[in-house]
């Protein structure tokens, strides 16, 4: 059995983080990454390989909660909630990443 859990990702979506901010809500933390980007790994977590000459993406889900929130935990065992949230067309349209053919 897998340590983490799978979750169903978008084709191109964003991580978010909550924003201290309360009228906010979410603030963007990974803002392009394509799903074929992030790779699952034996245990459960995904992990993609540098993006834009950046850090890779590590992902550990250990819980799912309503609203694309997820529970993911760090390297150290801290424990965050990030947002997973579709991009929309516009959104994608307006990136200046390259998010490789067909877009």
């Amino acid at each position: 059995m897998a340590r983490y859990l799978t979750v169903d990702l978008p084709e191109v979506f964003a991580i978010e983080v909550p924003s201290r901010n309360t009228e906010s809500g979410w603030i963007p933390y990974w803002q392009y990454l394509r799903r074929e980007w992030l790779q699952q790994q034996p245990d459960g977590s995904y992990v993609s390989g540098s993006i834009g000459g950046g850090s890779p993406v590590y992902l550990r889900v250990r819980r799912v909660l309503p609203g694309g929130v997820v529970e993911h935990v760090d390297g150290q065992g801290e424990v965050f909630r990030y947002r997973i949230k579709p991009l929309t067309d516009a959104e994608i349209q307006g990136s200046e990443v390259d998010l490789g053919p067909g877009f």
